[in-house]
Formats: C-alpha cells, structure tokens, sequence
C-alpha cells in the first residue's frame, strides 16, 4: 500500500484515462497545419503578424456558413466547414449515428491503403514537419487576399483537412496498437 495519502483520492484507472484522452487529443491536433505552424512576415497582412499569427488565430476570416468561424485558425479546425456540427453531449444515438457516418465517409474516400506506409509512422516531428509544409504550401498561400475565402481554397482546403483528419485517425490506431501491445506483452 501507499504511504501517500493523495492515493485515495487518485485511482490509477482515472489517471489511464486521462492520459488515454490526451494522447487522443494531442495525436489529432498533431494533423491539423495551424497546430504545427505559425507566420510572421513584416510585409504581409498589414504587418499586423510581425510577431506571429498564434497558428492563424489572428488571420480574420469572414465565413458566411457559419459565424463562429472568426479566424483561419477555427476554419481549420472546422476542416473548413465541412465539420462545424454541434453535438449535445453526452452523445444521444442521432449523434452518435452522425459521427458514425462522418468516420466512414472519410475512411472510405481515405482508406488506409491510400497512405501506403505513412499511417505507421509514429514519429510526431515528422507528422509537425507535415504539417508546417501543409501551412507553408497552402495554409498561408493567399495571406495576403485573407480574409477573401476563395471557392478554390475551400475546396481545396476541404479534400487536404479530410485527408489529414484520414491520416491522424490511422496513425492514432497505430499508435494505440503499439502502446497496448507493448503493455500486454508486459503482463
């Protein structure tokens, strides 16, 4: 037994899933260029970013779909509105079921075989490296237009935020077999 008396009050099974929830979380955001990446340009959007954007945070964007979408930031992690829903949690089955299908179409417009051998590398500098390419190839390609949305860069930008939502969700099953492998192995 324990001599620490907080271990009452801490029991292992939470802490597991706690760190379950954010190894989920981290490996996700891991995908999305904003998490990866920062601009700062003297020149660029008014000069207002001279000391970085906060990952697009302060790149407004006028996005008429949906009126939360504020910055570049949040229209990324809307997957540029394609998944700006609003669910009621705890889940109910209708939201359960909406995810269901979310997770399906992506995978099948993204199987896993597509990435050949991209969704077993679990190396998170290599996945930030993706990322900041992402960010610096046509995240920012327009800075200058912003907050002018283009048809071309929804589009466009849609197809790349469903392929990466694809790839994180590959790689985090990688991840999660690596890890519960190595502990059953352990037993």
């Amino acid at each position: 037994t324990s001599t620490d008396p907080r271990a009452n009050y801490v029991k292992p099974e939470f802490m597991g899933s706690l760190f379950l929830r954010y190894l989920i979380h981290v490996v996700a955001d891991a995908h999305q260029p904003l998490h990866t990446s920062t601009m700062f340009s003297n020149k660029l959007y008014k000069g207002n970013i001279k000391h970085g954007d906060m990952g697009g945070n302060l790149i407004r964007v006028t996005y008429p779909d949906e009126p939360k979408i504020k910055n570049l930031h949040s229209l990324w992690d809307s997957a540029l509105g394609v998944y700006n829903q609003h669910y009621t949690y705890p889940l109910d089955q209708a939201n359960t079921s909406m995810i269901e299908g979310l997770v399906t179409s992506v995978m099948q417009d993204y199987p896993e075989d597509s990435f050949g051998e991209l969704t077993k590398n679990l190396d998170a500098n290599f996945w930030v490296d993706e990322g900041y390419s992402l960010a610096k190839t046509f995240v920012y390609k327009d800075i200058d237009v912003f907050p002018t949305l283009t048809q071309e860069y929804l589009i466009d930008g849609r197809k790349i935020a469903r392929e990466r939502l694809a790839l994180a969700g590959y790689r985090l099953y990688h991840v999660l077999l690596s890890l519960f492998e190595t502990t059953a192995s352990e037993i």
